[in-house]
């Protein structure tokens, strides 16, 4: 049997913010997105760097711009699209976004006019209000009014009434497309859920020992938690449900977990209301891993670490349960998404028990069957 599951990534990572690996260029822009939110980002982004070609049309058919003003406001519109292809890329902002757009954006006020600059500032804060959260899309759209009407101020403009006239369109745009993301990240992170149970279950249909039982309720844990479970414990019940039987520990998760593979779990040195919550088949919430009997293996850091612990039960009878600690068993689709898969592993499991039943009863019939020839 294995002694720990090691921990690692899932292949697909569905993240809270939509987040996806980093892509190259070219596949970014003309590869098969993973979602929607992928191809709406990418259409923004495509509109944002033809804006950005606009912008430098203008930079250098302006009249009455000298060399430097031309040659800051080309390097400006280039600073911008580097900046969003990067965030396409890797799928989220930086902490240093902010000031490289202000300085950017008016550079390319000044050096476009403010006519051409309404592009780029349209498209771009619209393209970074699907990546930034409800505050720093705030902030972009303050970032981005400001450096619209900085840049006409300095041309000479009344860049107050200016940018007052085109604050309303920012905004609404921005919160439109904040709020579009949103939902989008959310329906995505459903259907990974639901992929991710699917696939569970085929795998444990699959499993030819319990060894495999164990590798796929943790592997589907992991996937579920998008790699942010520190750790998952599978505990069953020796032998027959009994009220006053322990656990034993059959499989855990976790680097922090050495060695806890065939460690007991007294139900005498467990909260009560988790072995009420158990017997009745309820998960129960529990504020550190050292009060599921894990002391001697949760490093003090650990102490505060949130979990879940779900009882593997069929048909009223607890086998054991299934404890995952970690910040994503807060989420609340992500718990009921936890509890779906410890339904499919307690049935896998109950599935596994009667099998094995029926293997010892045939050894017994043929063991009394060869002891009666005799």
């Amino acid at each position: 049997m294995r002694a720990s599951h090691s921990s690692r990534m899932p292949a697909t990572p569905d993240r809270a913010d939509g987040a996806r690996p980093a892509r190259g260029v070219v596949a970014l822009l003309l590869g098969d997105g993973a979602g929607p939110l992928f191809r709406v980002r990418r259409a923004l982004l495509v509109l944002a760097l033809a804006a950005c070609v606009l912008a430098a049309l203008a930079v250098a058919g302006v009249p009455d711009r000298t060399g430097g003003l031309r040659l800051a406001g080309v390097a400006a519109v280039a600073a911008l699209a580097l900046v969003w292809l990067r965030a396409a890329r890797r799928g989220a902002l930086s902490p240093w976004d902010e000031p490289i757009e202000l300085l950017a954006l008016f550079a390319v006020g000044l050096a476009a006019g403010p006519a051409p600059s309404l592009a780029v500032v349209f498209t771009g804060l619209y393209l970074r209000s699907l990546y930034a959260s409800r505050l720093r899309a705030v902030a972009g759209l303050a970032i981005y009014a400001a450096a619209y009407t900085g840049a006409v101020s300095a041309a000479g403009g009344d860049g107050v009434r200016e940018g007052l006239e085109q604050l309303p369109a920012l905004a609404l745009g921005c919160a439109v497309m904040q709020a579009f993301a949103v939902m989008l990240a959310r329906h995505e992170r459903s259907l990974a859920r639901e992929r991710i149970l699917l696939e569970a279950s085929v795998a444990l249909a699959a499993a030819r020992d319990r060894e495999g039982l164990y590798d796929a309720i943790l592997r589907a844990v992991e996937r579920v938690g998008d790699g942010r479970l520190p750790a998952a414990v599978v505990a069953l019940v020796p032998g027959e449900p009994d009220a006053d039987a322990g656990f034993t520990v059959r499989a855990a998760n976790g680097a922090w977990l050495p060695g806890l593979v065939g460690a007991p779990l007294a139900q005498a040195e467990l909260p009560g209301d988790l072995v009420a919550a158990l017997a009745q088949g309820r998960s129960s919430a529990v504020e550190s891993p050292r009060l599921v009997g894990l002391e001697l293996h949760a490093p003090p850091e650990l102490d505060a670490l949130q979990g879940v612990c779900l009882p593997l039960s069929v048909r009223g009878s607890t086998r054991g349960f299934l404890a995952v600690f970690g910040p994503a068993v807060a989420r609340q689709d992500d718990a009921a998404a936890l509890a779906a898969l410890a339904g499919d592993a307690a049935l896998a499991l109950a599935a596994a028990d009667a099998a094995d039943s029926a293997a010892d009863d045939r050894s017994i019939a043929r063991l009394t069957a060869t002891a009666s020839r005799e």
